[in-house]
């Protein structure tokens, strides 16, 4: 079975630092360069997440052709990387 999506994202880990969320999480962001070195796409994360210890910055997607997109994010979670998994369907024990 193929692959159809490949998602990046920035968590943080819950037993290095229970007390930790996104809130410091500013300044940052993450850009899409095609071969030549230009940009093609870019999400800015500069406003820190609040309570929030999980964040989608953006999605490769397989198109039906089978070229592949780059889709942004900037959806965050308050319930961590295990929300985060359970809502693209991936069950967590």
């Amino acid at each position: 079975e193929r692959a159809d999506r490949l998602v990046v994202i920035a968590a943080i880990d819950p037993v290095a630092n229970p007390a930790a969320d996104l809130s410091g999480f500013t300044d940052a962001g993450i850009r899409l360069l095609d071969a030549e070195g230009t940009p093609l796409d870019r999400l800015d994360v500069s406003d820190g997440r609040d309570d929030e210890t999980a964040l989608v910055l953006g999605s490769f997607r397989r198109r039906a052709n089978g070229d592949w997109e780059f889709v942004t994010g900037g959806r965050g979670y308050r319930g961590g990387l295990e929300e985060l998994v359970q809502d693209y369907g991936i069950e967590v024990e």
